[in-house]
């Protein structure tokens, strides 16, 4: 039982699933860390939405680039009977040879028939469609596979070290109030050697109110190469913190080059991801008390704290009262008076 419960505590938290900041109530108080992802000292280029096919296919007469690059690719495929399958004649050749085109998908019976098949000339198809390819304006050439292959291992070892070299570096930043961008208001530790950071969390809730109320600050990046002494700019950023969007987690997200994260208080939010905010649970209905019930009950107390508020109030203007006048000897007189009537009716 000790054991499962020592488990059950050290098991992390569930992220939140919603934001319990509004967004136009969120204010540089609320933050506590920021996280770097994906180091690129490369400048930044602008953002385009494109797929991953498009993305290897380099910028020109779009067209044109694209369907040289396939039909580089069907070149490198075998071809039987010089036109195809089904074996055709030489017209089939020099119409295949003028205008090379994407061979269809074929099963395992099409492609054992083809192997029983005798050769027609493929060299000649062949050599044909790689003509085409080295003639035609625009081709992409490949680039070899293996060009460090007879390299000895020191030099793909330095070569590998130089690569890695290329992609990590030493990192902080600072946070600046946009009114006074010269002065910094927070600077953070600095990450060594690497190319994501998650850096240590703070508080800037005691700062001034012109500060901790503001919902707009400027972030700057400062990085260093492993191989160099002295510390370079790399990006700043003017961040609104009513426009970011809560993505709950930072695990499964492919970020961009030098990507944001920021963790407030209620969540982690980014600027390149859409909102993540999951539907409220269904929990079972409770039987609780009505609205009124709640108001009538808190008024109750609120009356009776004022009433024992003013209860001390008065107690201590009394004994004030009473401490401030001075002894009167008159009455002391008068009582031991009637004492000694007392005494000398009952003698």
């Amino acid at each position: 039982m000790m054991l499962s419960s020592l488990s059950s505590s050290s098991a992390p938290s569930e992220p939140p699933r919603r934001p319990r900041l509004l967004a136009q109530n969120r204010k540089l108080r609320h933050l506590r860390g920021l996280s770097l992802r994906n180091l690129s000292f490369a400048p930044r280029a602008p953002r385009l939405l494109r797929s991953a096919d498009d993305a290897d296919i380099p910028s020109g007469p779009p067209r044109k680039k694209k369907l040289g690059v396939l039909q580089e690719s069907s070149s490198d495929i075998p071809t039987s009977g010089g036109g195809g399958v089904g074996g055709g004649g030489s017209g089939d050749s020099d119409a295949e040879t003028s205008s090379p085109s994407l061979h269809p998908s074929r099963s395992s019976e099409n492609l054992t028939r083809i192997e029983q098949t005798p050769a027609r000339h493929p060299s000649a198809a062949t050599a044909g469609l790689r003509a085409a390819a080295t003639t035609r304006p625009g081709a992409v050439q490949r680039r070899p596979s293996l060009s460090n292959a007879h390299t000895s291992p020191v030099s793909r070892q330095k070569r590998l070290e130089d690569l890695a070299d290329e992609a990590v570096g030493d990192v902080f930043f600072s946070l600046h109030d946009p009114a006074r961008p010269q002065e910094p208001v927070y600077i953070s530790e600095v990450g060594e050697r690497s190319a994501n950071f998650d850096f240590r969390f703070f508080d800037l809730s005691a700062y001034d109110t012109c500060v901790s109320r503001s919902c707009r600050v400027i972030i700057r990046i400062w990085t260093r190469r492993p191989k160099q002494s002295n510390w370079s700019f790399l990006v700043e950023e003017l961040i609104d913190l009513r426009s970011l969007h809560f993505i709950s987690t930072t695990l499964n997200r492919e970020y961009r080059p030098n990507a944001l994260i920021f963790h407030l208080e209620d969540g982690v939010y980014s600027l390149d991801f859409p909102d993540r905010i999951s539907e409220p649970r269904q929990a079972p209905p409770m039987t609780t008390s009505s609205y009124n019930a709640l108001m009538k009950l808190s008024n109750l107390e609120s009356s009776i704290a004022d009433a024992e508020e003013t209860q001390r109030a008065v107690m201590q203007q009394m004994n004030a009262l009473i401490a401030a006048e001075p002894a009167d000897g008159a009455d002391a007189a008068e009582e031991d008076v009637l004492l000694a009537n007392k005494s000398a009716a009952t003698s």
